[in-house]
């Protein structure tokens, strides 16, 4: 009899050990569980800094730095169709003319900017040109402008225009009949030299011959 309460005893002492394997075990499993929810948490927390990284990103790409356009200087020189322009402080001024003659009109503005002058001997030798149109835009008409264009025949000077320099239509053989505004105010000396064939009209007057010279005088 004592011998199988010893053995009861063995047996009590065996279960209970076993017990306390299996609570440190489960303690063990719950702790290993929390570690790997700690460790799915931070990995969670890396996934919401990368997303914030990738979206800080995509906005730096949306909005990017706005991109000054490069400056130009006020004067500068372009060949603009069949002319050289020289842009001067917000004005056009015509320096050459490049074509190939025939009937030419000249643009009142070019990129938007108004054609106020035409420069010394812009067309001067032109022999092509037979005709040229003259906008109001235009102040002044330079010296030599379009001196010994023989075959001008056609000048057509809108109403704007305020001066014509010397020799401006010197040697203009061709040209026989030509109307000058009003706005005109300036008429340079020698104007119309050697334009023996050339009748002008001119404030509700009319020159012919040597009576042409008589306009410096009277403009």
């Amino acid at each position: 009899m004592r011998k199988i309460s010893v053995v009861f005893a063995v047996l009590a002492v065996i279960a209970l050990s076993a017990c306390n394997g299996n609570s440190n075990v489960s303690d063990s499993n719950s702790t290993a569980v929390n570690e790997n929810s700690t460790t799915v948490n931070e990995s969670s927390t890396v996934i919401s800094e990368s997303s914030a990284t990738v979206n800080e990103s995509s906005t730096t790409v949306n909005n990017p730095a706005p991109i000054n356009p490069p400056q130009r200087d006020n004067d500068y020189t372009s060949t603009v169709s069949e002319f050289t322009v020289e842009f001067d402080d917000g004005e056009a001024e015509i320096v050459r003319y490049n074509g190939s003659g025939g009937d030419v009109v000249i643009p009142a503005e070019i990129n938007g900017i108004r054609v106020a002058e035409i420069e010394s001997r812009a067309f001067e030798n032109c022999a092509g040109l037979t005709g040229i149109t003259i906008p109001g835009s235009v102040e002044s008409i330079g010296e030599d402008a379009f001196a010994n264009c023989v075959n001008l025949s056609s000048v057509t000077i809108e109403n704007g225009v305020r001066e014509i320099d010397e020799y401006a239509f010197s040697g203009c053989t061709a040209l026989t009949r030509l109307d000058i505004p009003e706005s005109v105010m300036e008429i340079e000396r020698f104007a119309f030299s050697g334009c023996l064939n050339l009748t002008v009209t001119y404030h509700g007057r009319t020159y012919t011959g040597e009576d042409i010279f008589r306009i410096y005088n009277e403009s």
